[in-house]
């Protein structure tokens, strides 16, 4: 063991720490901005990666990849969800629901028009390119036609068993 870590006392374990901590963030700063466009239809979504802190180091090109995509996706998804808090009341992250046939997905926001109460879905993608896994391919249509049930403890206003109706899921992207 080093002298400099021998020596160290609960205070100083604190303060790097923290200081790692930071130099994290800084990290992450920097590569958030490098992959995020600037904003979504007026909405700075940069500002919104800046609460999504993560490990960074020894990556390689593969992990980085998936942490940029990571990124990118949360911080959209945060932007549309700002948008939707316009128009939609009770707006809420990650629903996992499961279809008639039993097919599970996870929505990214579930919220309700102002105007009518009525349900809205919403499916975020980061990239024009972002493919719909394959169980969003199998459960969205079946969404639209039948339905759905929100699993697991959901989130208030949406506990878990809470039913779904026929609903579109709307996949917003970048313009």
């Amino acid at each position: 063991m080093s002298r400099a870590v021998s020596n160290l006392k609960k205070g100083d374990i604190s303060s790097v720490a923290v200081g790692t901590a930071q130099g994290t963030v800084a990290t992450f700063t920097k590569l958030a901005a490098s992959v995020l466009p600037s904003n979504v239809e007026g909405i700075d979504f940069r500002e919104a990666a800046s609460g999504i802190v993560g490990k960074i180091s020894n990556l390689g090109s593969k992990g980085s990849q998936i942490l940029k995509n990571k990124i990118q996706g949360d911080a959209f998804e945060k932007a549309v969800k700002q948008k939707l808090q316009k128009t939609l009341d009770d707006v809420v992250e990650q629903i996992t629901v499961k279809t008639k046939s039993g097919t599970k997905t996870r929505l990214d926001l579930v919220g309700k028009e102002k105007s009518t109460n009525l349900i809205k879905l919403t499916e975020a993608k980061s990239s024009s390119k972002a493919p719909l896994t394959e169980n969003q391919k199998i459960a969205f249509p079946e969404i639209e036609k039948s339905g759905a049930t929100v699993v697991g403890k959901g989130k208030e206003p949406y506990p878990g068993g809470t039913e779904i109706p026929p609903t579109k899921v709307d996949i917003v992207r970048p313009e």
